[in-house]
């Protein structure tokens, strides 16, 4: 049983005033958001300088930075399509290199198996290296996690809050609809519960 108290306590751990600025563009109230690209480039196919010499050479050159390397995955994403784990392989270096977005992009790719084997115990472990730097759609993507559970993950509404509520803090609009959405759906319950309670005695 949860307690109103602690639910409280982690929404008000958020600011108010971005919850209530931001109240009015909930448009799935009983479904958690998640990013479906943290890039938001899967749909735009510029054209590319890198011939596939250029991307071999920018694949085994180990003195780029996690910055370059994950502008530069994004930039052959799509000249490359028939190279499969191409896209992938230059993301996971620039992750290994601590860039959290694209730790974010691994932890999506191996969740939903794009460009690569699906592996969920992996994609956890890449969402909370990026969700330690603050990268606010890998806190988010944590809260969904908690909040339905997995084989790796707890179902935990109280944590998928907190979760919710670090999105939320870093400014993520989608980390604040949950946040707003959860808390209501879990005071509607304990309003159920001691209306139950009250009506037995």
């Amino acid at each position: 049983m949860f307690k109103k108290n602690s639910i409280l306590f982690l929404v008000t751990a958020v600011s108010l005033t971005t919850i209530a600025s931001q109240a009015a563009d909930v448009l799935h109230p009983s479904i958690p958001q998640v990013e479906s690209s943290t890039a938001g480039k899967m749909t735009f196919c510029p054209p590319s300088p890198f011939t596939s010499s250029k991307v071999v050479a920018i694949e085994s050159d180990d003195h780029l930075s996690g910055e370059e390397l994950y502008t530069k995955a994004w930039d052959i994403r799509y000249p490359e399509p028939s190279v499969p784990g191409r896209f992938f392989g230059l993301m996971k270096k620039a992750a290994v290199k601590g860039h959290k977005k694209a730790q974010c992009e691994v932890a999506l790719m191996l969740k939903i198996g794009r460009d690569c084997v699906s592996n969920l115990e992996e994609s956890i472990e890449w969402y909370r290296k990026s969700a330690a730097q603050d990268y606010a759609p890998a806190e988010n993507t944590l809260g969904v996690m908690h909040e339905l559970g997995n084989q790796f993950i707890e179902k935990d509404p109280l944590a998928a809050l907190d979760w919710y509520g670090r999105a939320s803090k870093h400014g993520y609009e989608l980390g604040t609809t949950n946040l707003i959405r959860l808390t209501k759906e879990l005071e509607r319950e304990l309003d159920e519960q001691e209306a139950m309670e009250k009506a037995d005695k």
